[in-house]
């Protein structure tokens, strides 16, 4: 879920720079038009400072293209990441099986302790060394 918060931060920080640059863009193109076109025609067609809805238009655009864009990148990143899940699911059963191999080849070796400090154990071992003779 913090992947997803850091990822989700990082695509509007990305929109935020091209936006950025866009009004960058767009303003250069309106310095460059303003040096072609006459003051007083720019100050008629735009007496009010209302907004240009040809340049809302172009910004638009462009956000939509490049939610798009990210949209085709989000769906590649999360293929991506289910082919990683995939490869690690066969990965850890592979894993599983081996461990289980292992577990049926391994062999069960039994130990016993004989505490001699109790005298009825020496009396029992001595009684049966005994008994192998006769």
């Amino acid at each position: 879920m913090a992947n997803n918060i850091s990822m989700i931060s990082l695509m509007f920080e990305e929109i935020k720079n091209l936006l950025i640059s866009i009004e960058k863009k767009l303003e250069a193109n309106k310095v460059s038009s303003e040096r072609t076109i006459p003051k007083e025609t720019t100050d008629a067609t735009n007496p009010t400072g209302s907004v240009d809805h040809q340049k809302l238009d172009q910004i638009i655009k462009f956000i939509l293209a490049y939610l798009k864009a990210s949209d085709q990148k989000i769906s590649q990143v999360n293929n991506t990441i289910s082919e990683s899940e995939r490869h690690v699911l066969s990965q850890m059963q592979d894993i599983k099986r081996s461990i289980e191999n292992q577990k049926t080849e391994s062999s069960v070796r039994h130990y016993h302790v004989i505490d001699l400090k109790s005298s009825k154990v020496v009396v029992a071992i001595i009684f049966l060394k005994f008994k192998e003779f006769i």
